[in-house]
């Protein structure tokens, strides 16, 4: 989710998200996701894991609207590549935590 996004916002995504009653895991509770900028590591967002097989992240994107991709394209390349290649999803270490982003 887009912090800045008023069709749907982040808040109410973290509702639903949290109706399924899954248990969140205390180190990944509103973390801060980073990434690599010109001027440095820049945090790009905040993310929570929960403890669900195969593993479910809820996902916000600092200062994006509604298109993430069009608002925040590096957070979003990013984002999507850690996921696909089951890498870490806070700095993007590869550790092989796989899960599924919300």
């Amino acid at each position: 989710n887009g912090d800045t996004d008023m069709a749907c916002d982040y808040i109410a995504t973290a509702w639903a998200v949290s109706a399924i009653n899954a248990t969140t895991d205390p180190q990944y509770d509103w973390a801060p996701w980073t990434i690599k900028a010109p001027d440095g590591e820049q945090t790009a967002g905040f993310l929570t894991k929960y403890d669900t097989t195969p593993g479910m992240f809820f996902v916000t994107v600092k200062g994006a609207g509604h298109m993430v991709p069009q608002w925040k394209p590096q957070a979003a390349f990013e984002m999507l590549g850690r996921f696909l290649a089951g890498k870490r999803m806070t700095d993007g270490v590869a550790d092989g935590e796989l899960g599924v982003v919300v």
